[in-house]
């Protein structure tokens, strides 16, 4: 019997609780009697809170704009987002599909303030403790135990769930049994039906013989689904003498063998009923997806005569043999492997998947590239803009802000009269949107900044931990003047940061580059270790302090997903105001704070965006379509950490984050994981900084 797939298994109370100890004698009446437990083994995620009488719903959603909240039990973490409704005596919390994890304790927070029942007010809040259900939520189907087989030794493996599943983490193993665990069968994983068959393709034909075959990580609802276990292996066997329909080995078309023991001639082209051709590559593992490969360095080689460009990626091992790229923008030509032998590859939903050789995880991949108008590739002006996930458009790539890679790159061809602009790469790991350059005109002035020693009266070009930094203006007027500007005490506020945080994370030279945008749409982007700055804010000593810190936040800590913009831009606007007071002082410092502030309120009145700092889930946003490239996460951050600043000092605030940084520098991190250092360093009340955490970063109306 079929049945509905929910997200999450449903919460069930950990035990019975009685709060009167817990509440006024004053108002005794407004009790909490606790959860409902659920008994019927049905799967959602939803809290169920009982009073002892009518709650008031009219106040229920003020100040923090939920009087139910559940999150990661005896922890700070963050509030889940969700839906509050009022019936009678009961509350229920309706949490919001992609938060919770099964198998993991949480606890419910009833809010006392705003909150009555029968009448009278609750005086405390009140903590239940919660946890998920460990059931499984995806079933196996059907199995085959006999797949289809060809005269010519081509294979299909079907296995068939009741809901439509995800394949990032399936791994599908064949072998040959008895005594074959070390002669392992590459293949390509796919989906048929409504997504609910998976579909495994040997990548050669199979002699015969009998095989063992072992499916593992096949999960649902973005893997939030899974099962209890995995399907128990299974064999079957291959008699070329026995004919059946089936899928050809050499790219799925199918045939019916006439005559048992018909050969194939696996050196030509099949062509399908679909008029598609498919070429037997004889061994190369077949095309398969798999957006889950790691890529752990990039060279990059581009020949803007032609617009055609050749990266050769070196990926993480893996048991996999198949990878994928976001490449939705490019027109692959070859892919390769290093001995320039092709491999197998397929262009399909704007991604490029690849099979890979497991003893040899590099590819070299030849493309073209499609210039556009916008700030989503290589322009037709001749600058790049890919942040923050248009690297596709630029090169082979994964856009999330999670994946870092090691880069060099050398761009060539620039049209006469013109020179490129870029960093020749990174042994950081950079997020890809960090990787780009800037074409334009051969005249340009360099403003090579300096520190001036008092105590030795003299110019020093680089920091004390011998960074050095190198401004370049379009012309050597007006534009030149405006760059003096705005990198004036630039290198002193670096020199700073270097002090609290560490050594440049990019490296000793750092570069900014003014770029004539045709439009102030953008600003300007940091390609490690180079920020590009628009004409329009050249002269804003603001930005230039700002963009250097993405060089520890943003790009030294990447974030972990869309929604920890607010790690990146808040960490780094507050760290701007202090690295900026610095040099003109502490009431500058504090000038900038009320900027913010004013700031914020600006945008707290613009309509149709999103007034939340830090939305729940990871990567269900686009931070451009769903409106949080705002100043919303830029200022709330950063006066949430003022708010932590003035409860527990400058100085303890500034050591955290350089815990944060110095714990996470080269890898992804969160928001929580800010959060959670802040906790962890200063002597802040755990219960205040939770206060602080919702009203700034979880909640929209401002504290």
């Amino acid at each position: 019997m079929n049945r509905k797939i929910q997200p999450f298994a449903r919460l069930l109370i950990a035990q019975a609780f009685t709060t009167s100890a817990l509440l006024g004698a004053a108002h005794a009446q407004c009790t909490v009697t606790g959860q409902k437990p659920i008994a019927d083994g049905q799967l959602d995620q939803t809290a169920y809170v009982f009073f002892d009488g009518d709650v008031d719903a009219t106040t229920i959603f003020e100040p923090y704009g939920s009087a139910i909240l559940v999150r990661r039990a005896g922890t700070s973490k963050p509030y889940f987002s969700g839906t509050v409704d009022a019936s009678g005596s009961m509350m229920t919390f309706d949490i919001d599909p992609g938060q919770l994890e099964p198998g993991t304790h949480y606890e419910t927070v009833v809010l006392a303030r705003g909150l009555q029942c029968g009448g009278q007010d609750l005086d405390e809040d009140v903590i239940l403790g919660w946890r998920t259900v460990e059931a499984p939520v995806l079933v196996p189907g059907s199995m085959s135990p006999a797949p289809w087989i060809d005269a010519c030794g081509g294979v299909d493996i079907r296995l068939s769930f009741e809901a439509s599943i995800d394949l990032e983490h399936a791994v599908t193993t064949l072998t040959r049994d008895p005594g074959g665990a070390d002669e392992v069968i590459p293949g390509r994983l796919g989906l048929e039906g409504n997504r609910n068959t998976l579909v495994f393709t040997p990548g050669g034909l199979l002699d015969d013989g009998i095989y063992l075959v072992e499916v593992t990580g096949v999960t649902a609802n973005g893997g939030t689904a899974f099962m209890a276990e995995d399907p128990p292996p299974w064999n079957f066997t291959v008699d070329s003498g026995s004919p059946v329909l089936g899928a050809n080995a050499c790219g799925g078309c199918t045939e019916l063998a006439d005559t048992p023991g018909d050969s194939c001639d696996l050196t030509g082209t099949w062509t399908c009923e679909t008029t598609d051709s498919m070429v037997c590559l004889g061994g190369v593992p077949p095309a398969s997806p798999n957006i889950n490969r790691d890529i752990l360095s990039m060279d990059l080689d581009v020949d803007l005569s032609t617009d055609t460009a050749v990266a050769t990626l070196t990926l993480a091992p893996s048991q996999s043999t198949g990878a994928t790229f976001e490449a939705q923008g490019l027109t692959v030509t070859s892919v390769t492997k290093l001995d320039g032998s092709p491999l197998d590859f397929q262009q399909w939903g704007g991604g490029l998947h690849v099979g890979v050789p497991t003893e040899e995880p590099t590819l070299v991949v030849a493309y073209e590239i499609a210039r556009t108008t916008g700030f989503d590739g290589l322009h037709d002006d001749g600058f790049t803009y890919i942040w923050p996930n248009y690297c596709g458009n630029l090169f082979p790539c994964h856009s999330s802000p999670a994946d870092g890679l090691t880069y060099t790159l050398s761009v060539n061809g620039a049209p006469d009269g013109q020179i490129v602009q870029h960093a020749s790469g990174s042994e950081m790991d950079v997020p890809s949107y960090a990787i780009g350059w800037n074409t334009r005109s051969e005249s340009r002035t360099a403003l090579v900044l300096s520190i001036y020693r008092p105590d030795e009266g003299s110019l020093d070009s680089n920091t004390e931990y011998g960074t050095r930094i190198t401004a370049y203006s379009l012309s050597p007027n007006y534009n030149f003047t405006q760059m003096v500007a705005g990198t004036r005490g630039l290198m002193s506020s670096f020199e700073w940061l270097e002090s609290q945080l560490g050594p440049s994370p990019q490296g000793p030279d750092l570069q900014v580059h003014e770029v004539d945008y045709p439009s102030s749409e953008r600003p300007g982007i940091e390609t490690a270790p180079y920020w590009h700055l628009d004409s329009s804010v050249t002269s804003s000593r603001q930005t230039h302090v700002h963009e250097s810190i993405h060089g520890w936040f943003g790009n030294g800590v990447r974030m972990r997903c869309w929604e920890d913009f607010v790690m990146s831009e808040g960490a780094t606007t507050y760290l701007a105001a202090l690295a900026f007071g610095h040099v003109d002082g502490e009431a500058a410092t504090l000038d900038e704070f009320v900027a913010y502030r004013n700031e914020l309120n600006s945008w707290m009145t613009a309509p149709d965006i999103p007034k939340v700092a830090w939305p729940g889930g990871c990567n269900d946003i686009d931070i451009i379509e769903d409106g949080m490239y705002t100043g919303i996460p830029y200022f709330k951050g950063a006066l949430f950490l003022k708010a932590v600043e003035d409860e527990v000092g400058r100085e303890p605030v500034v050591a955290a984050l350089a815990t944060f940084v110095n714990a996470h520098l080269g890898e992804a991190a969160g928001m929580q994981d800010l959060i959670d250092v802040l906790e962890a360093e200063t002597d802040i009340d755990p219960a205040v900084l939770d206060g602080l955490v919702w009203g700034w970063l979880k909640s929209e109306p401002l504290p």
